[in-house]
């Protein structure tokens, strides 16, 4: 990098040889040099003495001393090599390195690496290669291609604004100076630190890691602008050079330059990269092609001396941009004097601010020891403001207290006033307590007495109804034997009436169509036996166990026994008429007609008279037909016919008393009857009725209406009597049961009332014993605020003298501090220069003792010598004697 810094170096300075007339192509030449020059800023910023990384790093005595002596003669400038025009300096070697980058000061306990200056100029190329040996700047093709790789490495460089520009120079000029400044106060920081580690005070550790942070982060900010404006003066020169490339392009020419593909085969921008496009751009050359181009004439005389005149003015303009340039030359050294003259004032105000800093520092233990001292008054003097605040705090809290005490003191009086009327109040309440307690237990009394007699009542009332319940118990099995009786006694005749239809369904079977029918009327007997008369059994069964609950249903058990009495009325009817019908076929069948017996005279009169009570009397026959049906409806047997089908019932005798009073009402009624299940089988009864009339059969008729009469007669006498019994019992047990409601409520109330009034009285008497423990309570409070009230007073009265001690204490070593402060500076200065005598003598004293331990150590080596030549000897004497015995 140095080589290289003073290989354009060089050809900065033989820029002065001569150049062709044309401006164009000298411009280019000075920004060049500037912006491949990685040494540090232009003169004209007067940038401070600064050396490359590649000096620093890789050192070398000759060159180091040649860099120092270029820098000694140049005045700390950098681009010294401008003035130098010595041949010597332009062929140099170039070593074979890549760029390193600024090294980075890391702050830590040991002694910092030795930084290099501020680095010029940071690249932003990723790893040049240089080529080892002598580079010539006079090879034209070599430098036209170094400063097109530039130009094309330099358009990634960002290009900033004036303003940019001039606030990151300023920002640089002041970076390098604090930066130089945080150098030199690195080192001595490093020196300071270094002899405090050897008296073993590790405060300036701190401040040394501070000033290499301090350090590390100013160079990293001044690294930063350097490279910030490196690049926009690379992307500044770069874009410059592009364009004055392509101004330098020559228009056109008959030779046909002007194309694109020429025209950048001779530009240095361009001859490291390829052409964009690989296509075909010579059809130019062709005639008649869009694009073609006609050569042009040969120049005439007009065009001549217009070329003239134009070089004429621009030689005219290229003298007057070198007088420009001689003055800005003459300017720039003025203002590099100036800047000499500056740092040469800089660098003596900073010698003389070191040597300030210097004897500062030495000062520095003092002022940290009068420091100390100060801040221990302080804060003794704090120490004691806040004592006497607290000691105004606790006056203010004794008068407090004896204001409470005052009030407390009025508060006893009246606290003895409420104990006598707590004691009266306690007293009455004790009363009262007594006379409850006694009336509570006189109610507890009152309920046990209630309770014992409820339960006697109870108890009578119990065995009353058990009793009753007894009594209905037997009367219920009375009946169930009646009924048990009346059963049997009704099986057998139906047995017995069964037996008889049976034969006589056997003789009548000879008929044809009377014995078809009879089949008929026989299956549909037995069906209807088997539906309504072996259900009715368990029904009675069930009626029978219903019995036993007389007491809670006997208006259920009257309806349930209505619809069974219906039922068994129609299905009785129905029997009855199918008995009739049957009964009918067979008289028709075996019994011949007779003629009937005809009346005259008086006898016809008669006749005449009694044939309408004969019509509605009932026949013997459909008597015996209804009476047969109803021990049909009782048979629980039943025997098969012949044929295996129909169940028969055996013949019986029975009385009227056993019918229904449906069944009567059947046989005596004279109006229509409604159609029956068994209509097509049999004949109503009227048709039955109106049979020949004969004086027998009428009177049998007669008698058996007197029977019919007196049987119904006893029917409805003992159903009279049952349905008393069974009302009177009914009456009775919804008495008992009303009454013993009415007991249970009774109780039941007279219980919720006593419940009550014994809550009420718990609830008075918990009442009570929470205000005498609440008054007994605040009693206690009340005495023991007071003791507390007094042992507080008797306390701070202690505080409150202790405090004015106190004060009086710190006030006299407030003035004791206060004249001591005043004669502290002459004082600690006696004290340190006292200190520092004795420091002075115990050092001689110490360096005395070290000698004299060195002068007793020697000899006492040389004595050890002595002994050792001597113990050698006698060894070498013995080893003699050994071998001789031997």
């Amino acid at each position: 990098m140095n080589g290289v810094r003073k290989l354009w170096g060089g050809g900065s300075s033989s820029t002065s040889s001569p150049t062709p007339p044309t401006p164009v192509p000298a411009t280019p030449v000075t920004p060049t040099s500037i912006s491949i020059a990685p040494s540090t800023l232009p003169a004209s910023e007067g940038s401070p003495l600064t050396t490359t990384p590649g000096l620093f790093i890789k050192k070398n005595k000759k060159q180091s001393s040649v860099a120092s002596v270029t820098d000694a003669g140049n005045g700390n400038d950098a681009n010294g090599s401008d003035r130098s025009a010595s041949p010597a300096s332009s062929r140099v070697t170039s070593p074979l390195r890549k760029p390193v980058p600024t090294p980075t000061p890391v702050p830590g306990p040991s002694s910092p690496r030795i930084l290099p200056p501020l680095q010029s100029r940071t690249s932003t190329a990723s790893g040049w290669k240089r080529t080892s040996g002598l580079l010539n700047i006079r090879d034209d093709l070599l430098m036209s291609l170094l400063t097109s790789e530039a130009i094309v490495e330099s358009r990634e460089c960002e290009i900033l604004s004036g303003e940019e520009v001039e606030e990151l120079k300023k920002e640089h000029q002041i970076l390098k100076i604090r930066l130089a400044a945080a150098q030199r106060k690195l080192k001595l920081e490093t020196k300071i630190r270094d002899a405090a580690l050897s008296l073993s005070k590790m405060l300036q550790n701190a401040e040394s890691t501070a000033a290499q942070t301090e350090l590390w982060r100013v160079s990293e900010r001044a690294n930063e602008v350097e490279r910030k404006l490196l690049e926009h003066r690379t992307g500044v020169l770069g874009f410059s050079v592009a364009k004055m490339e392509r101004k330098m392009t020559p228009s056109g020419d008959a030779s046909g330059l002007n194309t694109p593909n020429r025209s950048s085969a001779f530009s240095p921008v361009t001859t490291t990269s390829p052409p964009p496009k690989a296509r075909f751009d010579g059809a130019h050359l062709f005639a008649g092609h869009a694009d073609a181009q006609i050569p042009k004439a040969p120049p005439s005389v007009n065009d001549v001396v217009a070329l003239e005149d134009k070089l004429r003015a621009a030689t005219e303009a290229l003298s007057i941009a070198n007088q420009k340039q001689a003055e800005m030359a003459r300017e720039l050294s003025h203002l590099r004097l100036e800047k000499e003259q500056i740092e040469t004032t800089m660098g003596m105000e900073l010698q003389t601010a070191e040597e300030t800093v210097a004897a500062l520092e030495q000062e520095f233990p003092r002022l940290e020891e009068l420091n100390a001292k100060c801040q221990g008054l302080l804060e003794e003097r704090a120490q004691w403001e806040k004592d006497k605040t607290q000691l105004a705090a606790r006056e203010k809290e004794v008068e407090r207290l004896e204001r409470r005490l005052e009030v407390l003191e009025e508060q006893s009086s009246e606290a003895t006033e409420m104990e006598r009327a707590l004691s009266d109040m306690q007293a009455k309440c004790d009363a009262e307590l007594q006379k409850k307690d006694e009336e509570v237990a006189a109610l507890k009394t009152e309920w046990e007495d209630a309770k014992e007699e409820w339960e006697a009542e109870k108890a009578v009332m119990e065995e009353d109804k058990l009793a009753e319940l007894g009594a209905l118990q037997d009367e219920l099995e009375d009946a169930r034997e009646e009924w048990e009786a009346e059963r049997t006694m009704l099986e057998e005749n139906k047995f017995t009436e069964l037996g008889a239809l049976q034969d006589e369904l056997d003789n009548a079977r000879a008929g044809g169509e009377a014995r078809a029918e009879l089949d008929e009327a026989t299956e549909t007997t037995s069906d209807y036996h088997a539906a309504a008369w072996y259900p009715d059994v368990p029904r009675y069964i069930l009626a029978g166990s219903n019995c036993l609950a007389a007491l809670q249903g006997h208006s259920d058990r009257h309806a349930r026994l209505g619809d069974d009495l219906r039922k068994e009325d129609n299905a009785q009817l129905e029997v009855q008429s199918l008995e009739s019908r049957v009964k009918e076929l067979i008289d028709t069948s075996s019994t011949p007609s007779e003629p009937p017996v005809e009346y005259t005279g008086e006898a016809a009169d008669i006749i005449a008279i009694l044939q309408p009570i004969w019509n509605i009397l009932p026949a013997p026959e459909l008597r015996a037909s209804k009476l047969n049906s109803k021990r049909h409806l009782r048979n629980p047997s039943m025997v098969s016919n012949t044929g295996g089908s129909s169940p028969l019932p055996s013949p019986s005798k029975s009385t009227l008393s056993d019918m229904d009073v449906r069944a009567l009402k059947t046989l005596y009624d004279t109006r229509p009857q409604p159609p029956t299940p068994t209509s097509a089988t049999s004949r109503s009864p009227q048709k039955q009725n109106k049979g020949t009339f004969s004086v027998e059969a009428f009177v049998s008729r007669v008698q058996a209406l007197v029977i019919d009469d007196r049987a119904l007669i006893d029917r409805l006498i003992r159903f009279a009597q049952a349905h008393d019994l069974l009302k009177k019992n009914a009456e009775r047990a919804q008495k008992l049961a009303q009454e013993s409601n009415t007991a249970l409520e009774t109780y039941q109330r007279q219980v919720l009332t006593l419940e009550r009034q014994n809550a009420s009285l718990v609830s008075k008497q918990n009442a009570l014993m929470d205000e005498i423990r609440d008054l007994q309570d605040a009693i206690e409070r009340a005495v023991c605020e007071t003791r507390e009230m007094e042992m507080h007073a008797a306390d701070q009265a202690e505080t409150c003298r202790q405090l004015t001690e106190a004060n009086s204490s710190l006030s006299a070593k407030t003035l004791t501090l206060a004249e001591e402060a005043a004669a502290a500076p002459e004082k600690v200065r006696k004290q340190l220069e006292a200190q520092l005598a004795e420091c002075t003598e115990a050092l001689r004293k110490a360096r005395e003792e070290v000698d004299g331990m060195r002068m007793s150590e020697q000899t006492q080596k040389i004595a050890l010598l002595d002994e050792l030549n001597s113990v050698q000897t006698e060894n070498g004497n013995l080893r003699a004697q050994l071998r001789a015995k031997k």
